[in-house]
């Protein structure tokens, strides 16, 4: 009996409920763990204006160091996205990777890297 009401139910989700599209605008490389330190930022962020009369308490150097560490994480998950993306590439995506690799930086026109698309 439960397993039947289980397979209704799954059926009629698979056949009604839409599949998330995810936003154009999503970062594709954000990850749990920026998040996660994200957070730990803002915390000490907020602890360390409270303290910004007493520029010696340790909170100041605690928000230093994570907000670095936030940081150096976002640019490393970045980095190992790109080159996931450049390991995966077929076909075509080859020459658009050499036209964003060899284009001189620009004022953001059609050599800038767009957000790159999951499949």
């Amino acid at each position: 009996m439960a397993k039947s009401v289980t397979r209704a139910i799954t059926s009629t989700a698979k056949a009604c409920v839409p599949l998330a599209k995810p936003c154009p605008h999503s970062k594709r490389w954000w990850t749990r763990t920026l998040s996660d330190l994200r957070k730990q930022v803002a915390k000490l962020s907020r602890k360390s204006h409270q303290m910004r009369g007493l520029p010696d308490h340790p909170c100041h150097r605690e928000h230093k160091t994570l907000k670095n560490r936030y940081a150096d994480e976002i640019a490393a998950t970045k980095k190992q996205h790109w080159q996931d993306w450049l390991e995966d590439i077929k076909g075509n995506d080859l020459w658009t990777a050499n036209h964003y690799i060899s284009s001189t930086p620009s004022d953001g026109g059609k050599s800038c890297i767009p957000t790159l698309l999951t499949k």
